[in-house]
């Protein structure tokens, strides 16, 4: 498995805990468990599942100061989970980039969302990292 499917995934169980707002890492455990094979990709998914789980309303909090006329109810659930995924590894997942998180972001919602949503999540992110007081990766 490659970093880009375990990525695929940790956006999958991020979207399931919106759309169940069950924002509990162990409800999904069983689901990361049976689509994972590899441990390095286990560990990655686990570390990003758990970090953003604990770290929720520090992650919502950055990305809502970003949304610049858009809140999280107006947003696609889909949307969303991409932009979590992005910010808990840029914040929170040492082994990941700022620059990488941010092109994966925008390869995932190229690949799952509208046409508009790359644009969207770029500049989102894009202000968050130019703007955001914590340094990214530091805990």
């Amino acid at each position: 498995m490659s970093r880009k499917l375990a990525r695929e995934i940790a956006m999958n169980v991020l979207y399931q805990m919106a759309i169940h707002e069950d924002f509990a890492s162990k409800s999904f455990e069983n689901y990361i468990n049976e689509n994972m094979t590899e441990s390095d990709d286990l560990r990655y998914v686990h570390s990003v599942v758990n970090a953003f789980a604990d770290n929720r309303e520090t992650i919502d909090i950055a990305i809502g100061k970003y949304l610049k006329g858009w809140t999280f109810d107006r947003l696609a659930k889909l949307d969303v989970s991409i932009l979590r995924l992005a910010t808990t590894e840029i914040f929170f997942i040492e082994e990941v980039s700022t620059a990488v998180a941010i092109n994966e972001a925008v390869n995932l919602a190229k690949r799952f969302s509208d046409d508009e949503t790359p644009g969207f999540v770029n500049g989102v992110l894009g202000e968050m990292v130019r703007h955001e007081e914590v340094t990214p990766h530091e805990r």
